[in-house]
């Protein structure tokens, strides 16, 4: 690849770790997984707390997407080595919400993401790990209806947030119709 153009390539750089990590949700009654990349040192210093992106995927696509198919982990690592990004994590969550209707089917609902965001992921993950912990040290970032998921939180929450990405995305529900 030409200069420039390898940003997202596994280089010999300090690598970051990825970890796919389970909680049980109560705001919709089930257990769930996320993914969490903390930066190449976040093993070998354990005083460190590290800012954090929560980063939601598009519709139709998971918390695996940005790893998988987006190389985040190989982009940040080349990032960070290079001192063009400090060192973050970054928290990926399932933004497709699952829940359980009162006859017993299971349904997606995007706009869950909210409530199980704020009072199961973020709780859970910056008490296993040493990442945000205040307004100031974290950022929440969204593709498409990650970016509308990203507005309504972010948006309805400033208290949560200090600063907010939307991608290719919109700031009204136009994916239900409605006015936010």
């Amino acid at each position: 690849p030409q200069p420039g153009v390898d940003f997202y390539l596994c280089k010999d750089v300090p690598h970051g770790t990825v970890t796919q990590d389970y909680y049980f949700a109560p705001s919709v009654g089930l257990l769930k997984s996320c993914l969490v990349y903390t930066p190449a040192g976040y093993m070998k210093d354990d005083t460190q707390t590290y800012p954090v992106l929560y980063l939601q995927h598009g519709h139709g696509e998971n918390e695996t997407g940005w790893t998988t198919a987006g190389s985040l982990q190989f982009i940040l690592d080349n990032l960070i080595a290079e001192g063009k990004a400090v060192p973050f994590a970054v928290v990926m969550c399932n933004g497709m919400v699952q829940t359980v209707t009162d006859d017993g089917r299971r349904i997606v609902d995007f706009m869950l993401l909210e409530s199980q965001l704020l009072t199961d992921v973020i709780p859970f993950v910056e008490k296993k790990f040493r990442i945000g912990g205040s307004r100031e040290r974290r950022a929440m970032a969204g593709l498409s209806m990650g970016s509308l998921q990203t507005s309504i939180i972010g948006f309805t929450h400033p208290e949560y947030f200090c600063a907010l990405g939307v991608f290719s995305g919109f700031v009204t529900d136009m994916m239900q119709g409605t006015e936010l």
